[in-house]
């Protein structure tokens, strides 16, 4: 499945099933800032509910098409995270991971993130990508918009392939 239409087929495919979506209301579009070592992403919307999230899927190399969750955030920084830096991870986690909230804070594009933070008492700091004895670390900002509250995300992929996520509400 190499070729872009057969992925979208593929990620319509998936999002009928995974939310039930009418196949006519679903519009898929690129998100091609974050493709790379073979695998696309895609963002599917429902035109019909305007109201509805947006669900984030990747096409693997593999073929295999995944989205949001736990266990396919651990799979998609496995499969296409290989000298990646740490924005990619953070903006990954951020659509992939259940236990994170909001847009990955940036001075560019979350200028009022980055206020809320030091309103709150913390101090922004670009996303910091490590490794240590065979697991990957990552600490992110997020905003959570609807909240108006910003969060610390920490997170571990181990050597075993299992994502460990922690979020916090940065609070005064």
């Amino acid at each position: 499945m190499n070729d872009t239409a057969s992925q979208v087929s593929a990620v319509e495919s998936a999002v009928t099933t995974d939310h039930g979506w009418n196949p006519g209301d679903v519009q898929i579009g690129s998100v091609s800032r974050l493709d790379r070592n073979g695998c696309m992403f895609y963002r599917a919307t429902n035109t019909a509910r305007l109201d509805s999230q947006p669900a984030e899927y990747v096409a693997l190399p593999d073929g295999q098409v995944v989205g949001a969750g736990e266990t396919s955030a651990a799979t998609v920084l496995q499969a296409c995270g290989k000298d990646a830096p740490a924005e990619w991870w953070a903006q990954v986690i951020t659509r992939f991971s259940d236990k994170v909230r909001g847009v990955v804070a940036d001075p560019e594009t979350t200028p009022s993130a980055l206020r809320k933070i030091r309103e709150a008492g913390g101090e922004y700091t670009p996303p910091t990508l490590s490794t240590d004895a065979g697991s990957t670390k990552i600490t992110f900002y997020t905003m959570h918009y609807e909240e108006s509250a910003p969060y610390e995300v920490k997170a571990v992929l181990s050597s075993d392939g299992t994502l460990r996520v922690d979020t916090r509400k940065v609070v005064p």
